[in-house]
């Protein structure tokens, strides 16, 4: 093999076994743990693949790549659909199913469930939160897309 770019035969390859012990991470906000995502152009599933120039670094394949569905995100309107969907302003989140909707949150796009996930470690699964802080409530829906936007799951101001 040799380099696309700079046509140097010292092209090194890569192939690892790590099953579901990746973590891939894409603008902070678009991380996955698991499986080696296959639409990023290193490989797939149970395997890390791919190889690059020793001369020119450059990591040989079709770039640029398509965007992946760990990229993909969601509209203002299906934030706000969930929203209304899985909450009512004003529930107390210690009563919410957390892990149903974080699941529910997965299958719209990985950057809002992890979102969601987030928005519950903040505000309800830390240790050593004072008793009043464990009883929060929803927010409107106008604050919780805000928060989305701005990513920002932590403490919800009460």
């Amino acid at each position: 093999m040799i380099c696309q770019t700079c046509l140097s035969v010292r092209v090194a390859r890569v192939c690892a076994k790590c099953s579901d012990m990746c973590s891939v991470s894409i603008k902070k906000t678009n991380e996955v743990d698991g499986c080696v995502p296959e639409d990023i152009g290193i490989g797939g599933g149970d395997y890390v693949e791919f190889s690059w120039c020793l001369d020119c670094g450059q990591i040989q394949g079709k770039f640029p790549m398509p965007i992946s569905e760990q990229e993909k995100d969601i509209t203002d309107n299906d934030v706000i659909d969930f929203f209304d969907n899985h909450f009512s302003e004003g529930e107390k989140l210690s009563f919410l199913n957390k892990e149903n909707l974080i699941n529910a949150a997965n299958f719209s796009c990985i950057k809002f469930g992890n979102f969601i996930k987030e928005f519950f470690y903040y505000n309800t699964y830390r240790q050593g939160l004072p008793i009043e802080l464990k009883s929060l409530c929803m927010p409107s829906s106008k604050e919780f897309l805000k928060r989305y936007i701005e990513n920002k799951p932590g403490l919800i101001d009460y």
